[in-house]
């Protein structure tokens, strides 16, 4: 049976977040996994050029190679697995249950805000207050987008939840009540 991206993510996420997490070394090793999502931000076909068959061996390795130098230790050895593994095109996945194991564990809730302009330091912190007594969590981290195509209001996006108070969806829905 073939694992689709999700099971994997989970899998080499889960190992290692426990592997980490036994050789105490949880919070460098998510120091260096935000380290590798910006450079695989910033280079978004890496994973797939990685897992190409069409490459010679000998190129893929030398990009490994150069992408592993960036790191040490427990990081760099996963790396090598999930390279050996030919899982690379599946190393935002991973990443991804990574930190979410690691966010859970520093009671840490990470939200993505999608507005319009962004917010002020008062409307930051009405939100966190308002996301802590909802989700009861006593720490959260806000990553701020920006997306004029809402026209308004606010999106929060946490734990495969969206809570759109945009003025688009608003307007959507009056459009479509009034269509009834």
């Amino acid at each position: 049976m073939k694992l689709n991206k999700y099971e994997v993510g989970k899998r080499y996420g889960k190992a290692l977040f426990e592997l980490a997490e036994t050789k105490q070394v949880l919070e460098e090793v998510f120091q260096d996994v935000q380290v590798l999502r910006q450079i695989f931000t910033e280079v978004p076909n890496l994973g797939d050029v990685l897992s190409n068959s069409k490459l010679a061996m000998t190129e893929k390795d030398q990009i490994i190679e150069t992408l592993t130098s960036e790191f040490q230790g427990l990081l760099k050895q996963a790396l090598f697995v999930i390279y050996r593994n030919q899982r690379m095109n599946d190393l935002l996945y991973i990443i991804a249950d990574f930190e979410g194991r690691y966010y859970e564990k520093m009671g840490v809730l990470p939200v993505k805000v999608t507005t319009t302009v962004p917010l002020n330091k008062k409307q930051k912190e009405q939100l966190v207050t308002k996301l802590k007594t909802q989700f009861g969590y006593a720490q959260i981290e806000i990553t701020e987008a920006i997306d004029p195509t809402i026209l308004g209001g606010v999106v929060v996006e946490t734990k495969n939840q969206v809570i759109d108070g945009s003025l688009k969806t608003r307007l959507n829905q009056i459009k479509k009540s009034l269509s009834k």
